[in-house]
């Protein structure tokens, strides 16, 4: 799978939630769905998770999604980031 160089800046950003085994997208999906969303110009949880299904097969291209985010799901998610966190890197990295 081609990488996405979006991803990569999400990519080690602290979950704003448990690890729980009904968990089906990573944050940095969400986020660069999100993002693609918002540059295209959406200004809802709707939208948001309209430009998702709608360009379902070009972002699993480069993400390994399990399904698009339901407009309530991408509310929370946001409504829980830590704002001022930044991604964990590696030694070196």
């Amino acid at each position: 799978m081609p990488s996405l160089p979006i991803a990569a800046v999400f990519d080690g950003l602290p979950a704003p939630r448990g690890q729980t085994k009904n968990q089906l997208h990573r944050l940095a999906d969400i986020l660069v769905i999100a993002t693609c969303a918002v540059i295209g110009g959406v200004e809802s949880w709707e939208a948001t998770a309209e430009c998702g299904r709608t360009r379902a097969e070009f972002f699993r291209r480069f993400l390994p999604l399990d399904g698009i985010l339901r407009p309530d799901t991408f509310e929370r998610m946001f409504a829980r980031l830590d704002r001022g966190a930044s991604p964990r890197r590696s030694v070196g990295g």
